[in-house]
């Protein structure tokens, strides 16, 4: 194919260097070099302009460069995500709109969830979690909330392909499986999980707390939702006490949508962690 125009070099450059981000989940300047071939000052140029862009960000853990959910922008309208984002979308802001406090609404994605719709809801809280952005399974609310109420199979695969893939402390949980199975058993008694304390810690989020619920049926666990409050204006009790209901019967809600219109969905593997 011939072009009437040259290639612009440092955007092939830049693209070349977000599909390796991208591909890799958390990369290095040195797994850049060496996927791309491209010397460490270029590749650091490209890196800051996309975190400037807001298409990459860089770890505070470890120092890696992953994608943001704004990356999600470059295929919206593509793919059974984006058709869930529409059929819930609506009912999300609404809710927002009746709590008050912010929400998430994700489901199963691979080794990790993925929000599908969020919105701050609340002036006090700045969460910074795009559509798109993907909870780690073991040490979110969100992640917990799945994996407590879905079959013993489906969990046993996800546990299993996060096991050395993931962060410390849903590391530790991963090698002690009698505190993680009563953590499960904890988190369906109460109906309710919250996010690991000392990963809230870590990040720098120990003032905000989030509460999630399963999507579920009689059949299956299609993802979950959650509030987020801060915790000096919301305990656990009081969200338990006074929330908890409200996100209850609105996930409630939610599944029923899903259930109409489960059928014209576009992949019947959506809401598995396959």
């Amino acid at each position: 194919m011939t072009t009437a125009f040259k290639p612009v070099s440092a955007l092939q450059r830049g693209l070349a260097v977000l599909s390796v981000v991208s591909k890799l989940g958390h990369a290095r300047v040195t797994d850049v070099r060496d996927a791309t071939g491209l010397d460490k000052a270029t590749i650091i140029r490209m890196l800051e302009t996309l975190v400037r862009e807001g298409y990459v960000e860089k770890h505070p853990l470890d120092g890696t460069y992953v994608v943001t959910g704004r990356t999600v922008d470059l295929g919206r309208g593509v793919g059974p995500h984006a058709r869930l984002g529409e059929l819930t979308g609506p009912l999300m802001e609404q809710f927002r709109n009746r709590v008050g406090w912010p929400s998430d609404f994700a489901v199963p994605d691979g080794d990790a969830m993925f929000i599908i719709e969020t919105g701050e809801g609340s002036p006090l809280i700045m969460t910074h979690r795009p559509p798109g952005y993907r909870p780690d399974f073991l040490v979110s609310s969100l992640g917990r909330a799945y994996l407590a109420f879905c079959a013993e199979d489906e969990q046993r695969r996800v546990l299993d392909r996060i096991s050395g893939n993931t962060v410390p402390e849903a590391e530790k949980l991963l090698r002690d499986m009698r505190r993680t199975r009563d953590l499960f058993e904890k988190i369906r008694k109460q109906g309710y999980a919250t996010t690991d304390d000392a990963y809230s810690k870590r990040l720098g989020a120990e003032t905000i707390l989030s509460v999630a619920v399963p999507l579920t049926d009689k059949h299956r666990v299609y993802g979950a939702v959650c509030l987020l409050f801060v915790r000096t204006s919301v305990s656990e009790e009081i969200a338990e006490r006074d929330y908890l209901p409200k996100l209850q019967t609105f996930s409630r809600r939610l599944t029923k949508q899903l259930e109409r219109e489960r059928a014209g969905l576009p992949s019947a593997a959506l809401f598995s962690a396959e």
